[in-house]
């Protein structure tokens, strides 16, 4: 929805819709002891989260070339999985250059994924986590203001509270089933049977060990 606001054409946002599923798969590289931890992380255990992104960004890699080894449509390859793993790799980047894994900063970091971050900020804060109950829509949006500039490109932050406002008015009752219901109408929900083949050739193809043990 952010996307098509700001301008984007079909393709594209059915490109970065896709992509941006993906963001998180790197977490099948972190142990279940930190990934579901109640409590604070340790120094130890935030740089084995941390490394999500670079995992991810690697899996999704390897999905490339899993495909490229696969008789897979031209139509099924290339643009999606690119731009996954440029979010996978880019989601956790601070506009401040305070983020991880490198810390680029403001344009350097590619705009889907910049996208894609307030997404995800949004979606941890108004949902109950191992960590954590769910806000409210008032306070993730208060709380995702403090951070424009800072954690959030300013541009694009004031573009997605502009429209969840708008989405809250308009479904104020349940704006969670709502985003919810859109989410199952896509049609890149019947791409995910494809989707989910290629990625289990690609994990089978992948010699490291994903724990899920302790650290």
């Amino acid at each position: 929805m952010l996307a098509r606001r700001i301008g984007y054409d079909e393709k594209r946002i059915a490109t970065l819709e896709l992509a941006a599923r993906l963001h998180d798969i790197g977490k099948l590289a972190v142990p279940d002891v930190v990934l579901l931890k109640k409590a604070s992380l340790t120094p130890a255990e935030l740089d084995v989260m941390r490394r999500h992104t670079t995992e991810g960004a690697q899996i999704l890699t390897d999905v490339l070339t899993g495909m490229d080894r696969e008789t897979v449509p031209p139509s099924k390859k290339g643009g999606s999985f690119r731009l996954a793993a440029e979010i996978a790799q880019h989601h956790h980047e601070w506009w401040n250059g305070e983020g991880y894994p490198r810390g680029v900063a403001g344009e350097a970091i590619p705009e889907e994924a910049r996208i894609t971050a307030l997404a995800d900020v949004f979606d941890a804060l108004t949902h109950v986590r191992p960590y954590k109950e769910a806000w409210t829509i008032t306070q993730a949006l208060r709380e995702i203001e403090g951070l424009s500039g800072r954690q959030f490109d300013p541009r694009l932050c004031a573009e997605f509270l502009r429209l969840v406002v708008e989405l809250h008015e308009t479904h104020e009752a349940d704006l969670d089933a709502f985003l919810g219901a859109e989410a199952r109408t896509s049609p890149l929900v019947s791409a995910n049977r494809v989707l989910g083949r290629i990625m289990r050739s690609a994990l089978r193809s992948d010699t490291r060990n994903y724990p899920t043990g302790p650290v």
